[in-house]
């Protein structure tokens, strides 16, 4: 029998090679450390020392997951205060289908997946496409 993950060329008598992606989380973490604890032979159990240091490394996982969420949400809130703070100024935005830049006021803003998109009259440009602001200039 031959062995599809040693087998350098997937057509030669083997299944297709499948790869998938893992990706080591708290529950996959918890789930070891449980399975490590059901296992464990009675007679000689677990060292408590490393039993703390694998409860540390697990806090330490829930803690980075938080300071993620956290980090994330505010970076968020920092790129739309950025948008906010370019209604009624002028930007000059490099155009995103190429030719000349884009010029106008800001006059509004939304948020996409992609990030927040300035209004410029009829236009929408993405915010991370602005070359210049300049402040408007008051009309008589």
């Amino acid at each position: 029998m031959t062995n599809p993950i040693a087998n350098s060329n997937p057509t030669v008598g083997s299944a297709p090679r499948v790869e998938t992606k893992q990706t080591f989380d708290k529950d996959m973490f918890l789930k070891l450390l449980v399975a490590q604890l059901k296992y464990q032979n009675p007679l000689s159990p677990t060292d408590p020392t490393a039993f703390m240091q694998q409860s540390a490394q697990f806090s330490m996982v829930e803690a980075m997951e938080e300071l993620e969420k956290t980090s994330s949400a505010s970076m968020l809130a920092t790129i739309e205060t950025s948008a906010v703070a370019l209604i009624g100024k002028n930007v000059i935005a490099a155009n995103p289908f190429g030719g000349a830049d884009i010029t106008g006021t800001v006059t509004g803003y939304r948020v996409t997946a992609d990030g927040p998109v300035l209004k410029l009259g009829n236009t929408e440009v993405p915010l991370s496409s602005v070359k210049e602001v300049r402040q408007a200039v008051a009309s008589s």
